[in-house]
């Protein structure tokens, strides 16, 4: 499940900051999240790749794994070019 040029990063979330695309591990089987609704009183149901759905409340915490950019060093001009 990793995509090239990504770096696999462990986050945090919870209703507001669940993402399409973040890996959550359930009962130790990792579940890919690939469809988000909104529900009334801020919660969020989650549709996996495997067809499960999971609704979180506002105030549930879980650990995910998403896909980051790998940070961009500044460019320097080297000396003497």
């Amino acid at each position: 499940m990793s995509t090239p040029g990504k770096i696999p990063t462990r986050v945090t979330v919870n209703a507001n900051t669940v993402q399409c695309g973040d890996i959550i591990t359930v009962g130790g089987r990792p579940l890919l999240v690939i469809d988000l609704t909104q529900l009334r009183g801020g919660m969020k149901r989650m549709e996996f790749f495997s067809g499960e759905i999971l609704t979180i409340h506002t105030e549930t915490v879980l650990t995910a794994t998403r896909q980051c950019a790998p940070a961009r060093r500044p460019y320097r001009r080297q000396r003497g070019a």
